[in-house]
């Protein structure tokens, strides 16, 4: 059996998701874990079945016990305590690059973040999480500033721009996430996509809005999206993945955003009155501890 941990806000639980999807193609038993990740982190909660009706086969503790070697039982503590712990947990490459051996476990705890579209290679795979993710507007969207909002964005040569501040900013967190998406970052990533589409419209997606029309205003012809939604994370990845570009934060929430508006578009070009897959531009390196180089798609381009 494969046990997969989920863990953290909603971009990094799509990737461990889109890595369960995968290894159910290939056959193998896999159940996720939707306990232990959130034990010590009580700012997020598991999501996907509540924000797009995800389904999936949950580990009980005993079976995540048992993967770990982590019965509390006196026989088992003993049989430790002689010969050692024997747990079948596999962590992430301490590097967060993609490794193929992980696809081929078939007995194993996976506690990770799985950041690369290389985990889920399966056409299958990906045409089930377009179809998971892709949210008929009326099932996210219930107020009128949303709705404004939505139709400016299909209209418009929109560009997502996303700011990732938050736990960004915290000690302990900055030293590896901080720093990166800087205003040279923006300006940059804005002046490559102005040469291309002079008439683009930029909306910001962060969480602090005051910050965001402090920084972003809108003399200067930027929208700070601000909702209201009850459920604004959910509303504004749904707006997001909706935007013909994309300027990432080094973040999985919009690379999943941006992922999705070039599902969406590969798929519907055809048949909607939709414009191809537009630019998606990332910042030049996704952590400052690492060399995180399986994050980025193909189309990235790198600034």
């Amino acid at each position: 059996m494969i046990i997969i941990r989920l863990q953290g806000g909603l971009g990094n639980q799509l990737f461990q998701y889109a890595l369960y999807l995968e290894f159910a193609a290939r056959g193998r038993e896999v159940k996720i874990d939707e306990v232990s990740g959130f034990v010590d982190d009580k700012q997020r909660r598991p999501v996907l079945r509540e924000y797009f009706g995800a389904v999936y086969q949950t580990a009980t503790p005993e079976e995540v016990a048992d993967l770990r070697d982590a019965r509390m039982d006196l026989i088992s503590r003993i049989r430790r305590f002689i010969l050692g712990r024997k747990s079948r947990e596999v962590t992430e490459p301490a590097d967060g690059n993609f490794d193929p051996s992980i696809l081929e476990l078939t007995d194993a705890y996976l506690d990770g973040y799985w950041q690369s579209e290389r985990y889920f290679p399966d056409p299958r795979v990906r045409a089930q999480l377009k179809e998971l993710l892709d949210l008929p507007r009326a099932q996210v969207i219930t107020g009128a500033v949303a709705m404004l909002l939505a139709d400016s964005i299909s209209e418009t040569e929109s560009v997502s721009l996303h700011v990732r501040l938050g736990d960004y900013l915290w000690p302990g967190t900055a030293e590896t996430h901080g720093g990166i998406c800087d205003g040279q970052y923006y300006r940059d990533a804005m002046a490559r996509i102005r040469k291309l589409y002079p008439e683009a419209e930029f909306y910001v997606f962060c969480l602090d809005k005051v910050w965001g029309r402090e920084h972003f205003p809108t003399e200067e012809g930027f929208v700070v999206v601000d909702t209201g939604e009850e459920r604004e994370d959910l509303v504004e990845f749904w707006l997001m993945s909706h935007c013909r570009h994309h300027i990432l934060a080094n973040s999985s929430y919009s690379w999943w955003a941006a992922w999705l508006a070039e599902a969406i578009r590969t798929v519907a070009v055809d048949t909607r009155d939709l414009a191809p897959a537009g630019l998606v531009v990332a910042p030049s390196r996704w952590v400052n501890n690492k060399e995180m180089v399986d994050i980025y798609t193909e189309r990235m381009i790198r600034v």
